[in-house]
């Protein structure tokens, strides 16, 4: 079995051409099957009025598909969020207002530029899309939670991408950040009942011991007491990395939001030291609590500025 997921970057109607709609809110999924290779899609919906869907589409994606419609500062404010959650594979597909050429001179210049630009027709990338590497079991297992639900005669629905390792049926997870155990009773693939499913995978998770109000978006599945917890109102310094388009002000007493892995909560700034440095260390209090999941990155969010919301990344360690 195969299984992909790309963040397409551009309209929904789009994205449609590739795949099925199925699950839709601030962020749209689509899906669809070629033997035994699985394609997901996730477009960020709201964006660009609001910036989360983006950053939960991207986080999401193994891949990129970028299809911006003009050159303008919201195709400036996709790279920058495609730079700072480090992904920058995949494909580029040009528009009227947006011509190859365009693409491949803007691009150059950052973490993007060894995207693929194509002209193919509509039939020839379907297939392209589909080339990708076999599924993994390493490491151990941890499914970030994108959508919940009650299903009548089912109970709560959990729905997810296996970030790492391979979930099974009955497994006994955490709800992190909270202390909740989950049952899993049974496990859907593109909705195929399955026994488990390995890393990359697209879940449907029937589950017991919780409400869907217990497991929103940005809960994080894995095995209890695996997980480190930065406590609400707990006072943590990261080593940051901010973009150099960023134009938020280092201030002490300015209100950022943190996300991390679907997880988006209120960081209040404390001290940031050096505030001329590019790469300072911010101290601040979070206003509830994280999950944190290693080697995964964080990225600090600018809410008031409306030209760049987008301030730069942090590093949570292995």
């Amino acid at each position: 079995m195969k299984s992909v997921t790309y963040a397409y970057l551009g309209p929904d109607d789009e994205a449609a051409k590739f795949a099925k709609k199925g699950t839709a809110s601030d962020i749209t999924l689509f899906n669809a099957k070629k033997g035994d290779a699985h394609l997901n899609i996730v477009t960020p919906t709201r964006f660009p009025d609001k910036v989360t869907p983006l950053l939960y589409a991207l986080d999401l994606a193994d891949e990129v598909v970028l299809h911006p419609q003009n050159v303008d500062r919201h195709l400036g404010e996709t790279i920058v969020a495609c730079e700072l959650l480090g992904k920058t594979s995949g494909y580029v597909r040009a528009s009227e207002n947006a011509n190859a050429a365009q693409l491949r001179g803007l691009l150059a210049k950052t973490a993007l530029k060894t995207l693929e630009v194509t002209e193919e027709s509509e039939a020839t990338f379907r297939e392209r899309l589909y080339e990708t590497a076999a599924l993994s079991t390493d490491g151990a297992c941890i499914v970030p939670v994108d959508h919940s639900f009650p299903v009548k005669g089912v109970g709560t629905v959990i729905l997810g991408l296996v970030r790492s390792g391979e979930v099974k049926a009955h497994d006994a997870l955490q709800a992190y950040p909270g202390p909740k155990k989950v049952d899993i009773r049974s496990i859907q693939v593109h909705d195929v009942d399955v026994k488990g499913a390995p890393t990359r995978s697209r879940v449907g998770l029937a589950v017991k011991n919780v409400e869907p109000q217990d497991v929103p978006r940005g809960t994080v599945l894995a095995a209890p007491g695996s997980l480190k917890v930065l406590p609400a109102g707990s006072s943590v310094t990261f080593d940051a990395r901010l973009h150099p388009f960023s134009k938020w002000e280092p201030r002490a007493g300015a209100v950022l939001r943190l996300f991390h892995v679907l997880q988006d909560v209120v960081f209040r700034v404390t001290d940031v030291n050096p505030p001329a440095s590019p790469t300072p260390k911010i101290t601040g209090k979070l206003e509830t609590p994280v999950a944190v999941v290693p080697d995964q990155p964080g990225v600090l969010v600018d809410l008031d500025n409306k030209v760049q919301r987008l301030v730069g990344s942090v590093a949570f360690g292995a």
